[in-house]
């Protein structure tokens, strides 16, 4: 358990910015880190958008809001709005995002079709949504490794609810971070 701790405090900020890097978010453009905890996505983010973009983060916990702000404090971070918000009831205008990106507790989310009901109102026509959370491919789910890891945390049994999102538009799905963790990316339909 120590190396697996070890191994995803080396991997999983890799991957993390991998990830990110990756989406397809222009200089001026607008995203939201949804449900955004400790901030860990906002300077990767913040270097994306640029000082012509701008950025918001919510969480429902102010303990992570409060850690995002200092983490944004000593980076000299200030094109961030953060607040604190239930993704049931976002608090912005229709059609405002670029990009929302949600990383972690999806599969601990109660309400997801809500939720994501929220996103799909706050993303633009031709936006990005990006979803990612623990679950393992199909094929490492019985390995002994996915049996370890579901034993330390049962989450990673879980699978991406892909017919939640299909009703809104075409969603791929990625197995990153070496199987450990799906991605679910897709536009917002015009």
């Amino acid at each position: 358990m120590a190396k697996m701790s070890f191994a995803a405090c080396t991997w999983l900020p890799r991957a993390r910015r991998q990830i990110l890097e990756s989406i397809a978010i222009q200089p001026g453009d607008v995203v939201l880190d949804h449900c955004t905890g400790c901030g860990e996505n906002l300077p990767i983010l913040q270097r994306a958008v640029g000082a012509k973009g701008r950025m918001c983060a919510f969480d429902l916990s102010l303990y992570g809001l409060q850690r995002a702000a200092r983490r944004l404090e000593e980076l000299d971070i200030g094109n961030v709005r953060l607040q604190q918000a239930d993704a049931h009831a976002l608090p912005y205008p229709s059609r405002q995002f670029d990009a929302v990106v949600h990383f972690g507790a999806w599969n601990q989310l109660p309400g997801q079709k809500r939720a994501l009901e929220e996103i799909i109102r706050v993303t633009r026509p031709g936006g990005w949504v990006v979803i990612l959370d623990e679950g393992l491919h199909p094929q490492r789910r019985d390995s002994w490794w996915g049996r370890l890891l579901r034993w330390g945390n049962p989450l990673f049994g879980s699978s991406p609810p892909m017919e939640l999102f299909a009703c809104y538009a075409e969603p791929s799905v990625r197995w990153v971070v070496r199987g450990m963790f799906y991605e679910v990316r897709f536009r917002v339909p015009n």
